[in-house]
């Protein structure tokens, strides 16, 4: 039957009853679908817990533990600190860049009123984060730390 709609879309049905698709139709299908889930799949890359070591730089004031355990949670768009917590750092939104297809960067400035404000940026990706810790204290003075770390067991 000539003209028929599915038929001029994907190809023609052939003697044993197969819609004989068209290739440029079926390329297009199938990017179609896995670019539209890419982003999805980046965002979900951050979400949970993450068990993290956070080491203070050598060239930094001497404040606290040179090297400390923490778990970071990413949950609601929110981001945690437990560690931080505990000192009054409550959550806070973060920002997030899902451009990368297995990576995810992020930001996060909690703050406390006795304690000063942290910067937290880093990248997930799979299962394995990183990034960098910035500790603006109350007097100003500035504590730098890496950190690095996994997912966290459930």
């Amino acid at each position: 039957m000539r003209g028929y709609l599915p038929d001029m879309i994907l190809g023609a049905v052939d003697e044993g009853g197969f819609v004989r698709t068209k290739p440029s139709i079926a390329i297009f299908l199938v990017l179609l679908v896995s670019g539209a889930a890419l982003p999805v799949l980046a965002k979900d890359i951050l979400l949970g817990k993450w068990s993290v070591t956070i080491t203070r730089d050598d060239d930094s004031p001497k404040v606290g533990e040179k090297e400390f355990k923490d778990t970071l949670n990413f949950t609601g768009g929110n981001f945690e600190s437990e560690n931080f917590k505990k000192q009054g750092f409550d959550a806070v939104a973060y920002d997030e860049d899902t451009r990368g297809v297995q990576t995810i960067a992020f930001t996060a400035k909690p703050k406390s009123d006795k304690e000063g404000e942290l910067k937290w940026t880093g990248t997930a990706v799979a299962n394995e984060i990183s990034g960098d810790l910035t500790w603006t204290m109350k007097d100003g003075t500035e504590v730098k730390y890496t950190f690095k770390g996994s997912r966290a067991e459930k």
